[in-house]
């Protein structure tokens, strides 16, 4: 009967101590409350928001830098471009001179052989009207029976003298007649031959005319085609300005939009860390109080062994040796996750396609966006696997992040753990839901911003991204 009382008592004791360190071992502090999951969302969003609006800056920020370019470029060309229309303008202007001297000349060249046409008109009237005159003036005489001729005269002169000297009278007046004719006859053979040197003339000035007046025309063309080369320029110059003027402001309206992100985020995982040193005094105090209350649980039950003792040494007849106070076994320490014990996620290891840290876009100098995770490249609808026990906070979509998945792993050693999972084909479990290691979350996809199949996984300790490798 001592026996099965000692042993009954062992066994309550021992019970206690079992419920207490089953108690301190499965016992789970929420670690996030409505309002720290309410946060968590808030600050990943926030943080997502940042993420979005740093890719849309990247690709702006390279037009940017093209137009830019463009600006620079443009301006290197105007001045030769200027000078170019510059020239053609002198150019054509000087043409034009030219043709102006030309079309002069050529004017008063057309005025002289107009002078000299009217000149032979005139002298060939003159040569017609002494021609008219002689032969009326031998009409009239054999009208009027003047006796003029060598013959009439001879047979009507009263002497020899006044035949002689009526013949020398009519050889005169013939050899006027005649001096005039030939005089007439020979300046008008004079201007005829100057009319056609003038024409020659005004033939090789046309001619330098036609070639002046091509001259100008091309000079004209090219100047104009030169000024219009100059206004190209200058209306690209004020187009890429007014561009980049507007793309500036897009890039400040979306950096402030950003830093007001990152203030938020900042903000939200403020808050967040407050929540979480809540947690941790709460959870020192409750490890405090179940502490406490098994120190007094095993006070008790050494209290009732030895007060049974008393009992039975007053019970028997002599006495005996006190029973040996059972050993109280050691509570197990509270269950760890360290590094080495989270799972891969993924049923077998994959490569890494892009690591943690600084991702830079080809093309850009300047410009970076951070990668918060790794991506490991699985093919499309391979599972995707829960690395620890813990809960579904999110299993949503999102344009950038696809079919993605957060699960909270609560307080690990001190620390408030969630851990990411994106570009999902498909989820495999919802909000809310309690997974253990190796649950199916999802299947590796290529939704969302992605160009192949992979899975994108981060892990997040007090809301801050690390490097997921050490967690895996």
């Amino acid at each position: 009967m001592r026996k099965t009382t000692r042993k009954m008592n062992w066994l309550r004791a021992t019970a206690v101590v079992s419920m207490v360190a089953v108690l301190f071992s499965s016992y789970t502090l929420p670690s996030m409350s409505d309002d720290r999951e309410d946060l968590v969302r808030k600050a990943q969003e926030a943080q997502k928001k940042r993420d979005e609006l740093e890719i849309l800056i990247a690709p702006l920020d390279k037009d940017l830098q093209d137009r830019i370019r463009r600006i620079q470029a443009i301006q290197e060309q105007l001045p030769e471009a200027q000078r170019v229309a510059n020239q053609a303008t002198a150019t054509a202007e000087a043409a034009q001179r030219e043709l102006q001297i030309v079309t002069d000349q050529l004017n008063v060249a057309n005025a002289e052989l107009k002078d000299l046409g009217d000149a032979i008109s005139d002298l060939g009237g003159q040569s017609s009207r002494n021609d008219r005159a002689l032969a009326m003036m031998a009409r009239e005489m054999y009208r009027s029976g003047d006796s003029s001729s060598p013959l009439l005269l001879a047979l009507s002169a009263e002497s020899t003298a006044d035949i002689s000297q009526r013949a020398t009278t009519a050889q005169s007046m013939a050899r006027v007649q005649s001096r005039a004719l030939e005089n007439a006859r020979g300046e008008l053979a004079v201007t005829k031959n100057r009319e056609a040197r003038q024409k020659a003339l005004r033939d090789r000035i046309s001619g330098l005319q036609a070639r002046a007046e091509a001259a100008s025309i091309q000079a004209e063309a090219s100047a104009a085609e030169a000024n219009a080369k100059v206004a190209e320029l200058n209306t690209l110059k004020a187009e890429e300005s007014s561009a980049t003027a507007a793309l500036q402001g897009r890039i400040g309206d979306l950096e402030k939009q950003k830093q007001d992100q990152e203030s938020l985020r900042a903000t939200f995982n403020s808050e967040i860390a407050k929540i979480d040193e809540e947690n941790r005094r709460r959870a020192a105090e409750e490890a405090r109080r179940q502490r406490e209350a098994a120190a007094r649980a095993e006070a008790e039950r050494v209290a009732r062994e030895r007060k049974a003792a008393e009992e039975r040494q007053r019970n028997q007849p002599g006495p005996g040796p006190a029973p040996t106070p059972t050993p109280v076994p050691t509570p197990p320490p509270a269950p760890s996750v360290g590094n080495g014990g989270y799972g891969y996620p993924l049923p077998q290891r994959y490569p890494v396609t892009s690591g943690f840290g600084p991702r830079y876009i080809p093309g850009l100098a300047a410009s970076a966006y951070y990668h918060y995770g790794i991506d490991l490249g699985a093919p499309c609808g391979t599972p995707a696997l829960a690395t620890a026990p813990g809960t579904v906070t999110t299993a949503n979509w999102h344009y950038l992040a696809g079919n993605w998945v957060i699960i909270n792993y609560g307080i690990v050693n001190g620390n408030s753990i969630q851990v990411i999972y994106m570009h999902f084909t498909k989820h495999n479990v919802r909000a809310g839901q309690r997974v253990n290691r190796g649950d199916v979350v999802g299947f590796v996809g290529t939704t969302g911003n992605s160009t192949g199949c992979h899975l994108h996984y981060e892990v997040h300790v007090n809301g801050q991204p690390v490097n997921p490798v050490p967690y895996m």
